[in-house]
């Protein structure tokens, strides 16, 4: 295949934090020793070459986030892999520096002095050393102020971009409905520059692929997102992949209770659907919550893993863990059968049923104690919130981590006329009936990769806890003392299925209860009674395709 480049967009600070874990996964799974053996990963789909102002190569996402004001901690928007040296004094924000710097007459200048903000300990390390310390203990889900704090991955310039007109806050959010939201992408200030950033990257391209978008969809960011669709519908028709974020403790709207923050989120949340389901080619909710629209208080439960359920470190971590996995669908090379971006989202968004459920195993069959395959107990756990799917077609399936000749002992071998030219199909079809075989489903098809995920600082290795307690010295996937997980196999799919009508309707439910005349946020941004009731209507539609699909 010739170059399938996609564009990733990030909207809102809980997906920074997704897409943070998301890009410093891929790094880590980089190859730099000479004589390495050919990966299956083609990291060119989503990352770029680049060439600095001293000339330097650089490698860089291609990628475009967006957050609030006071949200980067101690990055600066152009970021510091192209930052002129010259000028990191008077980025430090020191008056006299500043003073120095200034080619008029700096005695009548006032320069006010802002509030330092001071690295972590990780990005100290990075700093001085160019790389993290694996033995120390950096305690990232105890310190970390900002997405900022564990990002290993380097930006260009153009990728991070801040709306100034609202400020971050990690005890309220301002930025609160999806008309904010909406009305903020008409300024030009934003708007157009976003725009101007999205061609650029596009120009870059030799065959773009399309879009994948991980966004915040309880907040303005939907709205914002919702105009983003719009545009890159308008100006480039090409296939969008939406991953609406729903953050597993959700702040209190700036001057509103809890009560009332719940119901913004929910209108908020159904706005959002609905721009989804009339503007993206395929969307697939996330949350570690079970659910996501009123109630927020119940966490999924891992078996293999232990993890703080408000903690945003170490739950986008996991939300970052099935990304990085199920999109090697179409980031993988060649010789995996990779699919083009179009046609994994429209095997999955037949008859416009346009929503999907994600399932994780994390770790996925992996026994501490042997390096053998063994019936699991959980093949995986629901990451859609609200979506309890017990039975349908899991369309699109990723197991990395599982070498051939584990699978190989699975069943007798399959013939297939294939296999001369794609070696790894019959490992394919063999996970393929192993897993129907646990969970009644009929899993088409199934990519089967054997580079596990790497688990490198900063990745949040604690979550594994139980693993380690139990582990042997004799497990594949376990480092030299002391006791590290260096890698992990991963299950991840994506199921369509008539059972996401309930999904569907307890949203309309629960925004049907909410009297939009009493939320004075949504009258002052200009949300309209009859926008709303239309909004209502079309969930409602949308529900009755998986009704009508009863085959699914």
């Amino acid at each position: 295949m010739k170059n399938r480049e996609i564009l990733t967009l990030q909207f809102g600070n809980y997906a920074n934090y997704v897409g943070t874990h998301f890009w410093n996964i891929q790094e880590a799974g980089f190859q730099y020793e000479p004589g390495a053996e050919i990966g299956e990963i083609d990291h060119n789909i989503t990352f770029r070459e680049g060439q600095n102002h001293r000339g330097d190569m650089t490698y860089t996402p291609r990628m475009l986030c967006v957050d609030l004001k006071g949200s980067l901690g101690h990055l600066s928007e152009d970021g510091d892999l192209y930052a002129d040296e010259s000028m990191a004094d008077l980025r430090s924000g020191k008056p006299d520096t500043i003073a120095s710097q200034i080619p008029w007459n700096s005695q009548s200048i006032e320069v006010v002095e802002g509030q330092e903000v001071k690295k972590s300990q990780y990005q100290m390390d990075l700093d001085s050393m160019g790389q993290a310390q694996d033995e120390k203990d950096y305690a990232f889900s105890s310190t970390v102020q900002s997405w900022s704090d564990f990002m290993h991955t380097r930006y260009h310039p153009r990728s991070v971009n801040i709306i100034r007109e609202y400020n971050h806050s990690n005890d309220e959010n301002s930025f609160d409905t999806f008309t904010n939201g909406r009305e903020l992408w008409r300024n030009e200030s934003f708007g157009e520059d976003f725009s101007d950033k999205i061609r650029q990257y596009i120009e870059e391209c030799d065959n773009c692929q399309g879009f994948q978008v991980f966004f915040d969809a309880i907040d303005g960011f939907s709205g914002l997102t919702a105009r983003c669709f719009d545009e890159l519908n308008d100006e480039y028709g090409k296939t969008v992949l939406a991953y609406p974020l729903i953050p597993p403790h959700v702040r209190n709207f700036k001057n509103a209770d809890a009560a009332a923050s719940s119901l913004i989120r929910i209108v908020n949340l159904s706005m959002s659907f609905m721009s989804l389901i009339e503007s993206v080619s395929l969307f697939v909710p996330l949350s570690t919550m079970a659910q996501g629209w009123r109630d927020v208080a119940t966490s999924r439960d891992f078996p293999n893993i232990t993890y703080n359920p408000e903690n945003f470190y170490q739950t986008s971590a996991i939300l970052a863990t099935f990304l990085e996995t199920i999109s090697l669908k179409y980031r993988a090379k060649d010789l995996l059968q990779p699919m083009i971006l179009a046609d994994f989202c429209s095997d999955l968004s037949a008859y416009g049923l346009k929503m999907s459920a994600a399932n994780l195993g994390l770790p996925f069959n992996m026994s501490t104690a042997c390096d053998t395959l063994e019936q699991p107990k959980h093949i995986f756990t629901h990451l859609t919130p609200n979506s309890e799917v017990s039975r349908g077609q899991m369309m699109q399936t990723v197991v990395r981590g599982i070498h051939r000749s584990q699978i190989a002992a699975l069943e007798p071998r399959a013939s297939s006329s294939v296999l001369s030219v794609f070696p790894y199909a019959d490992a394919s079809l063999k996970m393929q009936k192993y897993l129907e075989r646990f969970d009644s489903a009929n899993v088409i098809p199934v990519m089967t990769c054997e580079t596990p995920m790497p688990v490198k600082v900063p990745y949040p290795e604690e979550i594994f806890a139980k693993i380690i307690s139990a582990a042997t010295s004799g497990s594949q996937y376990l480092t030299e003392k002391p006791l590290r997980i260096s890698s992990i196999p991963v299950l991840a799919g994506i199921t369509s299925t008539k059972h996401l009508m309930g999904t569907i309707d307890s949203l309309h439910v629960e925004a049907e209860k909410v009297k939009l005349g009493k939320l004075c946020r949504f009258r002052e941004t200009g949300l309209e009674s009859d926008e709303y009731t239309e909004v209502l209507h079309k969930l409602l539609d949308f529900r009755d395709l998986y009704d009508d699909r009863v085959a699914l």
